[in-house]
């Protein structure tokens, strides 16, 4: 399991990755999807929030002693962007080093991603990213009756059920494609997923005929072939 250290503040879970290979995971303490979605920022953002109300555009929150886990209000500044990205900027010679570091590391991702290690990272941030997830009451388009989902599926969540969401594309001729008859040629709406071949009973009247009157045919050729050969 991958070690993590959570905060809590304002009823929201903040967590850093002390062992993570990125400087950001390791020292800045970050809400779950769910709450990036609704705005949140890291926990140092959110504390001066509290005291201060919102961050001024183009201002980011430093903290004074250079310490990132020092997250007390008495040390967090509000400073402008330009001044805080000269203060942690680098020398020529470590940016080359950095830009070169990310290349490797951009390289050498797919395979850790789809390593035991990669895979383990994912099924426990998943798990973290569904904890506090609230959810939210809606009303089902097809049958009109009440359901609840999560908050970040609320706008592509439409039906309570797969069974209605179902009901509602056959309803709606969604899936709908233009076919040609096998009999007559005429071009007729049929389901995608269906195996609809015929535009009317008549004409699967039609084939089904031909194919009664070609099994007599096949097993008469059937017949004389066997005798041929015995």
């Amino acid at each position: 399991m991958i070690k993590s250290e959570c905060i809590e503040f304002n009823g929201i879970k903040f967590r850093r990755y002390p062992d993570s290979p990125y400087f950001s995971h390791r020292h800045y303490y970050s809400p779950n999807a769910a709450a990036r979605g609704r705005g949140i920022q890291a926990l140092h953002q959110e504390i001066w929030k509290a005291h201060y109300g919102p961050i001024p555009a183009g201002h980011h929150i430093h903290h004074y002693d250079g310490n990132a886990l020092n997250n007390a209000i008495e040390n967090l500044v509000c400073v402008p962007a330009k001044w805080h990205n000269a203060h942690h900027g680098h020398d020529p010679k470590k940016l080359a080093w950095l830009r070169k570091h990310a290349a490797e590391m951009r390289a050498a991702a797919p395979a850790w991603h789809s390593s035991p290690e990669g895979l383990e990272w994912h099924r426990q941030h998943g798990k973290e990213v569904f904890v506090d997830r609230p959810t939210v009451d809606a009303i089902c388009e097809q049958c009109g009756g009440p359901y609840t989902c999560r908050d970040m599926d609320a706008h592509r969540a439409r039906f309570c059920s797969n069974r209605c969401r179902a009901a509602w594309r056959r309803a709606t001729r969604a899936d709908d494609v233009e076919r040609a008859c096998l009999v007559c040629g005429k071009q007729f709406p049929s389901n995608r997923y269906e195996g609809t071949e015929h535009c009317s009973r008549k004409c699967a009247a039609v084939t089904a005929q031909r194919k009664r009157e070609l099994v007599p045919r096949v097993q008469g050729r059937y017949t004389r072939l066997m005798g041929r050969l015995i």
